[in-house]
């Protein structure tokens, strides 16, 4: 009976996680809590691919219009978006979740390969799945970093099971996700070819992927989008490194000349003081399990490019603990965990140490990441209120013609954005309908508000609530 239990535990632990990003996920959406960037930008990505439009990036705080994959080299929107047909707005989201729980999945796969123990694996599948960097990148919206991240584990357990077909399958859908994932995909896979160098097939394998994976990343942020770009800079290397780049070979030749800079910029802002979010991130990658990778190096070598991408960019939302920028910590935390615990030395402390890591993390992920947002926090009752009125948006989004251009809220952005062009409030430039949520709005923009209402060029359509529709008079 004790064993027919343990073997559903899995299960169970797959479903309650389940429920829980959906409550996390799609109400955030249907609460407006999602954004232009980056869940509007996609969807509006994936109707231009579906309808065979070259697709053009609209929502940037600028309004410059550029090429989709330009911005983002991220050619799994192309295929991804005939589903948008199926689910519309939330089809992102919808994927988003799945992948996570197929990958947690595999995981328990993995470690029942490995004749892991039934609460063993279970332990392992809860840390990976509460981990602060999953929990806080389902939080805010969709992002392609997200789904590679979450694709590393199936790929790692199809490369140690020699199932290449599947691996390569894998791989190249991570590839596809993102410009800078095939960086990360050559740290991985170098610190694979290292692990497994006595076993030659699977180091030859490693070693082709990780062949593969800078040839990629050197032709497509080198080369690739440049040239989409009208050669102007792009990808990982526009602002998101210190020092100003004009190519591939002048961001490397940057990095080396300047070592002083480069170690500095690791936990210090751009005034030279210590910034205390870079340090707060560290300290979460710790509390998760991530100390333990000091005992086994290989796994610190494999989340390097996260930490330098992280730490040395000119965002500053790039160094906290929120947001989508700690997800890739999570796979490889759990390869590193499983590694340690099957020494021989620690197996019989396996259980201990991953009770004790799992611990740790959910007490500080459910401190600092869950209880503080009410993007994941569940448990209060204002997670399920909405910002804004839903029939009253449903009512002013039915008065506005499905492909002409439009100006809107951020936060309304992804209901609407199944269009060619679609600009964030406050850019309108040539849209010819403005749609604002009044209760949102930057001190400086009432003015610009005002100023619409008041200019014979526009004209009002809807008012609901704090909701403002506005359509240019031609």
């Amino acid at each position: 009976m004790e064993s027919a239990w343990k073997n559903r535990l899995p299960v169970g632990i797959l479903l309650f996680f389940s429920v829980f990003y959906i409550l996390i996920s799609l109400v955030n959406h249907f609460c407006f809590r999602t954004y232009g960037l980056d869940l509007g930008m996609f969807n509006q990505a994936m109707y231009q691919f579906s309808h065979f439009e070259n697709a053009q990036f609209t929502q940037g705080v600028k309004g410059d219009v550029i090429p989709y994959l330009g911005d983002h080299f991220s050619v799994l929107t192309v295929l991804l978006s005939p589903l948008q047909f199926l689910g519309g707005s939330i089809t992102l989201l919808i994927l988003q979740i799945v992948v996570l729980i197929w990958s947690a999945w595999m995981l328990n796969l993995l470690l029942l390969r490995r004749d892991w123990a039934a609460t063993d694996r279970a332990l392992i599948m809860v840390l990976y799945l509460s981990m602060w960097g999953v929990v806080a990148a389902m939080s805010y919206d969709f992002h392609m970093n997200v789904i590679a991240a979450f694709l590393l584990i199936p790929c790692i357990y199809f490369f140690l099971e020699k199932k290449l077909k599947a691996m390569w399958l894998v791989f190249l859908l991570m590839l596809l996700t993102k410009e800078n994932t095939a960086l990360w995909l050559f740290f991985v896979f170098t610190g694979l070819a290292w692990i497994h160098r006595s076993d030659r097939g699977l180091r030859k394998t490693a070693l082709l992927l990780t062949i593969f994976s800078i040839v990629y990343f050197m032709v497509v942020v080198g080369i690739v989008m440049p040239w989409l770009n009208a050669g102007k800079i792009a990808g990982p290397l526009k602002d998101h490194f210190l020092g100003g780049h004009e190519s591939l070979l002048d961001f490397i030749y940057y990095q080396v000349s300047h070592p002083v800079e480069f170690i500095d910029g690791l936990l210090r802002n751009s005034e030279g003081k210590i910034a205390s979010t870079k340090l707060t991130s560290i300290q979460f990658f710790c509390f998760a399990g991530g100390l333990l990778l000091f005992f086994r190096p290989v796994y610190l070598w494999m989340v390097l490019p996260i930490f330098l991408q992280k730490f040395l960019s000119n965002n500053s939302m790039m160094w906290d603990i929120k947001y989508q920028y700690s997800v890739e910590f999570a796979p490889i935390i759990i390869l590193g965990v499983i590694a340690l615990t099957e020494l021989r030395s620690l197996k019989r402390y396996r259980l201990i140490i991953v009770s004790m890591v799992m611990v740790s993390s959910i007490y500080w992920t459910m401190r600092e990441v869950v209880l503080r947002d009410v993007r994941s926090n569940v448990f209060a009752a204002e997670h399920y209120q909405p910002s804004i009125n839903r029939e009253a948006f449903r009512e002013i989004e039915a008065s506005i013609d499905d492909k002409a251009t439009l100006s809107v809220s951020s936060h309304l952005s992804p209901h609407v954005s199944e269009r060619s062009v679609v600009y964030v409030w406050p850019v309108v430039k040539d849209a010819r309908y403005v749609l604002i949520d009044r209760n949102r709005l930057e001190p400086n923009e009432h003015s610009v508000v005002q100023d619409i209402l008041q200019n014979s060029e526009w004209k009002v359509l809807k008012e609901r609530g704090s909701l403002l529709l506005v359509e240019r008079a031609y």
